[in-house]
């Protein structure tokens, strides 16, 4: 009987049933998002990394928003680094960065005491994606000598983790990031002095020498 009231309501409210429609419409793409999504997840896990990438390719393709997505190029980006392809790995991972739209903050009213356990958990699950698209960025940037800016990335990656696992890694990364910019400074130091060193010694102008025992002359410096 209340399926058939609420039918006869739907038909006597159209724009009732077309958001009812819709619904229905962003229901079933979301839950073919989050199937590829965890299809894609067990390939990474899987070390299948090509089929990754396409599965979180089609993924994204379905996704609805941006928070939605940014799990995704999230997972596309660890894909890339490990099939060596930094310059896409980093492209996702900024992308990723940009699109997140949580920073690790519950929007909208303050959750009631009976919400509170929902509410750490989504945190922990905003966290864990931001932390993870941040260590995706700097570690690429990293494969493409941008220590400067791996180092910062890595950096934003530290605020977010809360794993203790994945706080070491970090730290370790960091600091690789950290020795490379600074034997990267050093070199360029070096080769900014030698050639300013190179500019003030004036050359020697050429000279004529003549070997008196094999008779023979030869330009030189003076």
């Amino acid at each position: 009987e209340t399926v058939r009231a609420l039918a006869r309501s739907l038909v006597r409210a159209p724009s009732l049933l077309a958001a009812y429609r819709k619904a229905v419409l962003v229901c079933a793409r979301m839950m073919q998002t989050l199937t590829l999504q965890a299809a894609a997840d067990a390939e990474l896990r899987a070390y299948h990394y090509d089929d990754a990438v396409r599965l979180y390719s089609d993924a994204i393709a379905k996704a609805g928003s941006a928070a939605d997505a940014a799990p995704l190029y999230t997972g596309r980006a660890a894909a890339y680094l490990k099939l060596n392809l930094p310059t896409e790995a980093l492209a996702d991972a900024e992308h990723a960065t940009e699109l997140d739209p949580r920073s690790c903050q519950v929007r909208g009213v303050a959750p009631q005491v009976g919400q509170l356990a929902s509410t750490c958990a989504m945190l922990r699950v905003s966290c864990r994606v931001v932390a993870q698209a941040w260590t995706r960025r700097g570690r690429a940037l990293l494969q493409v000598h941008k220590y400067q800016a791996a180092a910062e990335a890595l950096q934003q990656a530290l605020r977010y983790a809360t794993e203790a696992d994945n706080r070491r890694k970090l730290e370790h990364w960091l600091e690789q990031a950290r020795k490379a910019r600074a034997a990267d400074a050093t070199l360029v130091d070096s080769e900014q002095a030698s050639r300013r060193a190179g500019e003030r010694i004036p050359l020697l102008p050429l000279v004529e020498r003549t070997n008196e025992r094999t008779n023979t002359t030869r330009r030189c410096r003076a």
